[in-house]
């Protein structure tokens, strides 16, 4: 007796056309936004932006508060370094990040 459904065969192919358009559309739909304007930055602490980089599968380690990476006794005030590991890097890769309490203290420092 002849069945009236498809063979499996015969809907793979189907299934991943209804799936390959569903991805584009997805990836077309989540790579627009309504503005065209940038994001603005937000203030963070270290800790606020070592969840951000974790989230993103960057783990941060031995972290150094005032190693500035330069002699600047001023700019090590600003400064921690750490190491960070993740993503696409084959070696853990250095890092230095300056945290300023405002644009003003950024100013003084950018020399």
């Amino acid at each position: 007796m002849p069945s009236h459904r498809p063979s499996v065969a015969r809907r793979r192919p189907a299934l991943r056309a209804v799936l390959a358009g569903t991805l584009l559309a997805a990836g077309l739909l989540g790579g627009c936004t309504t503005s065209s304007s940038p994001l603005a930055p937000t203030p963070a602490d270290f800790g606020g932006i070592t969840q951000v980089l974790r989230v993103r599968g960057i783990l941060v380690s031995d972290v150094v508060s005032g190693d500035a990476g330069c002699p600047s006794p001023d700019l090590a005030k600003a400064a921690i370094h750490f190491t960070m590991t993740g993503l696409d890097q084959a070696s853990p890769v250095s890092a230095y990040l300056y945290i300023f309490g405002d644009q003003a203290a950024f100013e003084r420092r950018a020399t």
